[in-house]
Formats: structure tokens, C-alpha cells, sequence
């Protein structure tokens, strides 16, 4: 999920923000090393999975919780762990306006502006802001820019709490359940984690009994949490069956399925052909498409 060419504004103590890129991925890819300009600030936090990132010249071993912030000439790669790949909110802003903003005691912009790098694990439970601003640039409901510009806002006094170290915050779980929250991480959870979800983890993740998880998936799904699970299987096998690089075993493997004869079951219950017929066709549509495609391109001045 990744959202570019964005153009969302806010100004915060009166400094101007613009903010033209945010995305939330599973990494398994390498991020070459690389810094942003006058200005820039990409915020990084890890919901999932291991890596490195390699910050000025040092390294930094990077997991769950994990929140940095690399600002305007900080040099900074990311290796992420192939076995566990990290999973990562980035949100990318930018200061359109020169100078620190000396303001009255207690403000939050010169702090913020003094950090070009920050490291640490997140104490100020930012996890529910960055899913709301992923939840509103979704859905674009009524007043959405409104509602994204106080999150963003929200964002920054939250860094600006984890680099001063503000007394952790302590959730109440028995408070009651933040619906739109709640499903931001069941849909994170089913796509980037469908191999080793559990509805126990996934209650977990939520704060809720499994029991209320199970009954959360039914009326706001409209389905069952094992239903589900092997949907967003079946969804992430047939991308590596089109890709054509692993073996239907490995599929098998790497979609949480226990042996080769489960998933290949599994698969045909769910599409009606086997796995090898399912890839068969897949590449003979794709060769179709490329000589249609090449056909018509060649015929273009």
C-alpha cells in the first residue's frame, strides 16, 4: 500500500508541512543508501519482522516497535531480515519553510527540528495515529484533510514525547474497542502476515478475547477468521505462482501450509484447478497479453 504524488498540507506552530508521500510495505527488498534534503523528514515504525538499517556509517538492529526518523542529510540504508521481513508504516514530510521557529516554553517544533536523526523503540503508542492516517487517505471520507491534518499533528508531538522521553503511555484494554483501529491491524495482519496468523495472535494484536475476535470478523466481514486466512493464502499464492521462480513446495512453505499435499488441496478446493494447472494458464495468458501488446506497439509511429 503506497499512496505517492500526495499533496496533503498542515502547519504546525505555524511552520507549513507538506506531505507527498506515506506507505505502509512488506519488505523484501534491500532500500539502498540514500538521504533526503533541506528540510525532509521520513518517519519510519516497524509492526512487524526484523532488519537493519545502517545510519551514518553505524548499524542498528531493527524490530517490533522500532521508530526512526532520518531528517535532511542523514545517509541511511535498510536490509530487512528474508526470514522475518520487516513490515513498515513510512510516512515522508516536508518543512516549506527555512529556519527553526523559536516559540514559547513548551513547544514542540524546535525539539522536533533539533532531531535530524533519531532510534528507539516507540513509548508513545503512535501505531494507532499512523493507522488512522493510513485509515483516512484510504477512504477519503467527509473531511478527511481536516482529520489528517490534527493526525499528522498528533504524529509529530508524539516523536517529539518518544526523543524528550515522556513516560510511556499505558492503554487501558477493558476501555472499550476502537473499531477502525481494529480492523487497520486485522487487514495488516491478513496481508502481510497470513502465513503465521493465528486467531489468538490476531485477538492479540486487537485487545480482545478470540471469541470477540472471531465475532469482529463475522460482522465486519462477513466471514470467518480461518475463511479468511486462507483467502489471503490462496490471494498471496497465486502472485508467486505467476511469478514463476518458486517451486509449488515453496509456495506451499512460504503460505503457512504444513506439506505440499495441504496446500495443493487447499488450492484446488478454493479455484477448482490444481496449483500447476493454475500456473500453466497463468503464464499462457501472460504470453498472449505480450505478443498482443508487442503487436500493438509495433504498429505505432
Amino acid at each position: 500500500m503506497k499512496y505517492s504524488g500526495l499533496n496533503y498540507t498542515f502547519q504546525m506552530e505555524n511552520m507549513p508541512f507538506h506531505v507527498p508521500m506515506a506507505a505502509l510495505e512488506r519488505f523484501e527488498r534491500f532500500i539502498p543508501s540514500h538521504s533526503h534534503g533541506k528540510g525532509c523528514y521520513e518517519i519510519h515504525y516497524i509492526i512487524s519482522g526484523k532488519g537493519t538499517a545502517v545510519i551514518d556509517g553505524r548499524t542498528y538492529a531493527i524490530d517490533r516497535n522500532t521508530l526512526y526518523v532520518t531528517g535532511p542529510y542523514v545517509l541511511h540504508e535498510q536490509i530487512t531480515c528474508r526470514e522475518d521481513p520487516m513490515v513498515e508504516y513510512c510516512i515522508y514530510l516536508r518543512m516549506t519553510q527555512d529556519g527553526i521557529r523559536a516559540s514559547a516554553s513548551g513547544s514542540i517544533l524546535p525539539i522536533f527540528q533539533e532531531h535530524p536523526f533519531w532510534f528507539g523503540h516507540d513509548s508513545q503508542n503512535i501505531r494507532p495515529v499512523l493507522q488512522m492516517i493510513f485509515y483516512e487517505m484510504e477512504y477519503k471520507n467527509i473531511g478527511h484533510h481536516a482529520q489528517l491534518s490534527a493526525l499528522f499533528q498528533q504524529l509529530i508531538i508524539c516523536l517529539v514525547r518518544n526523543y524528550t522521553g515522556n513516560p510511556p503511555i499505558r492503554l487501558d484494554t477493558g476501555a472499550g474497542l476502537n473499531v477502525q483501529t481494529s480492523l487497520l491491524s486485522i487487514e495488516e495482519a491478513f496481508l502481510y502476515d497470513y502465513k503465521d496468523i493465528t486467531l489468538e495472535k490476531l485477538a492479540a494484536r486487537i485487545n480482545v478475547s478470540p471469541r470477540q475476535a472471531e465475532r469482529l470478523m463475522r460482522q465486519y466481514y462477513n466471514s470467518t477468521f480461518q475463511k479468511k486466512r486462507t483467502e489471503a493464502r490462496m490471494s498471496a499464492a497465486t502472485v508467486m505462482l505467476k511469478s514463476g521462480t518458486l517451486s509449488i513446495a515453496r509456495i506451499a512453505e512460504e503460505t503457512g501450509y504444513s506439506s505440499s499435499e495441504h496446500f495443493a488441496h487447499t488450492f484446488r478446493q478454493y479455484f477448482g484447478v490444481s496449483a500447476g494447472e493454475y500456473r500453466k494458464s497463468s503464464k499462457k495468458n501472460s504470453d498472449t497479453y505480450r505478443d498482443e501488446a508487442s503487436g500493438y506497439y509495433s504498429q505505432l509511429p
